[in-house]
C-alpha cells in the first residue's frame, strides 16, 4: 500500500561483515562501536579524483534494489579545516 515502508533494516555495528558491510581502506584505530553507534574518526584523505586516499569508507557489499529509505544521524564536531561526514548513495 502506498505511504507504508518496508521493516527498517537495522544495522548491528558490533557484526558489520554478517550485516553485509566492508571496510574500504580500513583504519581499526580510527572507528569503534558503541552501543547503537558507529564513531568514525576524520581522518586524512580525499574521494575526490586522481587522490582517492580516504580511509575507513564503509560499503555495503550487496547492492539495493528499487526504492529506499535512509535514516541516519550524522554528528561531526571538526577540530581541523575541511573535516566532513556523510552519506553516499
Amino acid at each position: 500500500m502506498a505511504g507504508q515502508h518496508k521493516a527498517a533494516n537495522i544495522v548491528h555495528f558490533s557484526r558489520l561483515s554478517e550485516e553485509g558491510y566492508r571496510w574500504l581502506r580500513e583504519d581499526k584505530a580510527g572507528w569503534r562501536s558503541e552501543g547503537e553507534a558507529l564513531h568514525i574518526a576524520a581522518l586524512p584523505g580525499s574521494l575526490w579524483e586522481d587522490s582517492n586516499n580516504a580511509r575507513n569508507i564503509l560499503i555495503r557489499s550487496e547492492g539495493l534494489a528499487g526504492a529506499v529509505r535512509l535514516e541516519v544521524e550524522v554528528t561531526l564536531a571538526p577540530e581541523r579545516n575541511s573535516e566532513q561526514a556523510g552519506l553516499l548513495l
